[in-house]
């Protein structure tokens, strides 16, 4: 398999609250014993961030990426997909270790749909796919003990005596 990607992305950041926006492109091709499989991957991305309360962040990211499936010299495969993700999370913190974090996916779809298309001279299936959109999940985080950014230094030093010379 191989694969051409060219990306540009802007990243901001201000004191409070960072922008993100990315695109790119991909050509992708995987080559096995009588078929070619090519496609283009397209994306893009916007996150924004920001630490607007103490202890706590918001962060919103939606990505978006087409995928066309095409075989080469001899159609097998085709399939057009566009996803669109969005998740928004939000964390706190509070005392003595413990963070909290809820994490919304894909809150303006209720279902995501899929659909691929296999055709070759002799077969043709059409399959969709419908699946849960919405997801909510919560994190709980207790963090315990710590390490000291130091090494203690100790007085007497180890000595390898028991090397011998050959």
């Amino acid at each position: 398999s191989d694969m051409f990607r060219l990306s540009s992305f802007c990243d901001i950041r201000l004191t409070k609250l960072s922008f993100f926006i990315g695109a790119g492109l991909a050509r992708c091709w995987y080559e096995y014993p009588g078929n070619k499989n090519v496609y283009w991957d397209p994306n893009a991305s916007i996150e924004v961030t920001g630490n607007i309360w103490k202890g706590g962040s918001l962060r919103w990211y939606t990505n978006w990426q087409s995928r066309y499936y095409a075989v080469n010299p001899n159609p097998q495969l085709s399939s057009n997909a566009n996803v669109l993700e969005t998740t928004i999370s939000m964390s706190q913190s509070f005392k003595h270790g413990i963070q909290a974090r809820l994490y919304i996916y894909n809150p303006f779809v209720k279902y995501k749909h899929e659909v691929e298309n296999t055709v070759s001279a002799d077969f043709e299936r059409h399959s969709e796919v419908w699946t849960q959109g919405r997801r909510a999940s919560l994190s709980l985080t207790y963090r315990f003990g710590g390490f000291n950014d130091y090494i203690k230094y100790v007085r007497r030093s180890t000595r390898n005596t028991d090397r011998t010379k050959e």
